[in-house]
């Protein structure tokens, strides 16, 4: 039943279209999400070896056989592109593959319907999620807890074409995540066993998962449990997951490379439009976790959830 601010009967899109057939229960959709996750991060790996040579130097391949250490931070953006796309977009079609083919779901009844509606949805998620991100940084410049050096165009960003590359792995990145959380656990879970117990279960995965990055701490635990409850408000209240997707692709991008902040707790890309200082506190600033540890990123979250309630609440139907 939808509510004055969640139209819940989204989820309703879920159930099996076969009259008395239960929707499956919620372990195999989190069996189903951890089987895309780590099967395309082993076989995107793997394709990456093959990959890498393609957009690497000779240089820095002969630099990586010696030390493997060299593809966790500072990369260049095509090749940091290349890893983001070798592994994500594969575990971004186990996750299509199983809501399609075990669930047995279209791509519209979870939410990635390819229509105008979509783009738009999508874009304006793209410009949300580096507003969001700006925000979060000049709230800690007026205080004067951080300081962020003058724009200077990186010089793999000449040619624009790494630039774009760079954006658009992060894109799929974040639509990624959002397909295997919010589009197969956060659903499957909800339909079967209530909303409340969808939305916790994959918050509390999306936390663990991010929990293997370096850097982390309890207020990083605590923000990343806040953003996944922010975004299966946003799926909700939207009634897709184009727009989630777009916030944390521009949301991850914006914090990496535009503001040259570690993106949840990992440095990992050598191209940067600006260089972020954290002078203030570490629970403020986050520290090295990036913004994501701190309460600069809390506050952005809930201005964030505040502000998806101007949005219009998505109309779905039993046909798309």
């Amino acid at each position: 039943m939808s509510s004055p601010l969640l139209p819940t009967t989204y989820l309703e899109m879920a159930r099996p279209k076969k009259e008395g057939k239960k929707p499956p229960h919620g372990l195999w959709a989190v069996l189903g999400a951890a089987l895309a996750l780590f099967g395309g991060m082993i076989l995107g790996t793997i394709l990456l070896i093959f990959l890498l040579p393609l957009v690497a130097s000779p240089d820095f391949m002969e630099q990586v056989t010696r030390n493997h250490s060299l593809l966790e931070e500072n990369l260049p953006s095509p090749i940091l592109a290349v890893m983001l796309l070798s592994t994500t977009s594969l575990s971004l079609i186990g996750g299509l593959l199983w809501i399609r083919f075990f669930e047995k779901r279209s791509l519209a009844s979870f939410g990635l319907g390819f229509n105008l509606t979509g783009l738009w949805q999508l874009l304006r998620g793209v410009v949300f999620g580096a507003a969001a991100m700006a925000v979060g940084v000049y709230f800690l410049l007026v205080f004067g807890w951080a300081e962020l050096s003058a724009p200077s165009m990186p010089q793999g960003w000449v040619a624009l074409w790494p630039f774009g590359f760079l954006a658009l792995a992060w894109l799929v990145q974040g639509t990624s995540e959002e397909v295997l959380l919010r589009g197969l656990v956060f659903q499957s879970i909800g339909v079967r066993h209530g909303l409340l117990a969808g939305a916790l279960v994959s918050s509390i995965l999306f936390s663990l998962l991010h929990g293997l990055n370096p850097n982390t701490s309890p207020l990083f635990f605590l923000d990343l449990f806040l953003f996944s409850l922010f975004a299966c408000f946003y799926v909700l209240r939207e009634g897709s997951l184009w727009g989630i997707a777009g916030y944390l692709g521009a949301w991850n991008f914006a914090q990496g490379h535009l503001f040259g902040i570690p993106i949840s707790g990992s440095d990992i890309g050598a191209d940067k439009l600006m260089t972020f200082t954290a002078t203030g506190p570490d629970f403020l600033t986050g520290g090295a976790a990036g913004l994501e540890g701190g309460l600069a990123s809390t506050l952005t979250i809930i201005l964030s959830g505040i502000v998806i309630l101007l949005l219009p609440m998505g109309r779905r139907s039993a046909k798309d």
